[in-house]
């Protein structure tokens, strides 16, 4: 989101201007495939987004995932031995 009067950028949640842009960097949903995007976060509320105003992507459900397919595999292991 800009702010019409200045071109800034602007939180989409809270219209804060105190934002910080960086790369998002590995995700366990996107793997390299996010890897390197621009994600900005609000230095007032926290939220985060990417350029354009979209929501970022919450990994909490795959972080999830894996944990629970971690667990299978190694409780797979250990009757294994």
């Amino acid at each position: 989101m800009t702010t019409p009067e200045s071109q800034e950028v602007a939180c989409p949640k809270c219209g804060s201007t105190q934002i910080h842009a960086g790369a998002q960097g590995w995700t366990p949903r996107g793997g390299m495939l996010q890897s390197g995007k621009v994600q900005i976060t609000c230095l007032k509320c926290g939220h985060k987004f990417l350029p354009g105003g979209k929501s970022a992507p919450d990994q909490t459900l795959a972080i999830i995932v894996l944990a629970i397919i971690g667990a299978i595999v190694f409780a797979l292991f250990l009757m294994n031995m």
